[in-house]
């Protein structure tokens, strides 16, 4: 087996598969909460569960894989409350609405601590890493549509700033997630601050009305 394939769940198609499946990934999230990913083992799980290891391995390879799997979940859930949240402002002014897409990570983080763990914590895997950029680079293009429904550019095809001012945000969550354990009101407030402050410069490189 591959790398690549050691580290993707395989999908169950059977009811009773499906339900055996769920079951794995909601011990393994509580486990991965209580143990961190050092003290995590699927010979843990297993006995938590009362299943087979092996009943375990045919549908996770490796803890990698029920990793990915996990992260994957909690990356759409994020992705859909952050883009829910832009939207609901309508055609609000750009800033107003990037400080809600700041504050609804942190609102989402502060109320999910496994996807504090897996999102914002050092989650190990390329699948990971990946899986977060990916939904980074979308956020980027949900910022765009912002822009440009107020007639704003961000017109630089050697940078991607849009996805960079997700970035931004990210990492002031990320850090008050290492200094304190979860989202503090400071850090909320800051990665709206910050992420407007950068996308305003940029504006202004570019020649585009940011007002």
């Amino acid at each position: 087996m591959s790398e690549a394939a050691a580290s993707i769940a395989r999908q169950p198609q059977q009811r009773r598969a499906r339900e055996r499946f769920e079951n794995v990934l909601e011990a393994a999230g509580k486990l991965l909460l209580e143990r961190g990913f050092d003290g995590f083992t699927i010979a843990e799980l297993a006995s938590r569960l009362g299943y087979t290891r092996a009943s375990i391995y045919k549908f996770f390879p490796t803890p990698q894989a029920l990793f990915n799997e996990l992260n994957g979940r909690q990356l759409d859930l994020l992705e859909q409350k952050i883009t829910e949240a832009a939207h609901a402002l309508g055609r609000s002014a750009w800033r107003d609405q990037l400080r809600q897409m700041a504050r609804s990570a942190a609102d989402f983080h502060n109320s999910h601590p496994l996807a504090r763990l897996l999102i914002l914590g050092a989650t190990p895997g390329e699948g990971n890493y990946r899986s977060r950029e990916s939904t980074i680079q979308r956020l980027g293009q949900t910022l765009r549509q912002i822009l440009r429904n107020q007639q704003l550019l961000l017109d630089d095809p050697a940078v991607d700033h849009a996805m960079l001012t997700v970035e931004i945000g990210t990492c002031c969550l990320r850090t008050s997630f290492f200094l304190h354990g979860h989202i503090s009101e400071d850090y909320a407030l800051a990665a709206g601050e910050a992420m407007v402050a950068y996308l305003e410069r940029q504006l202004r490189v570019t020649g585009t009305t940011s007002y």
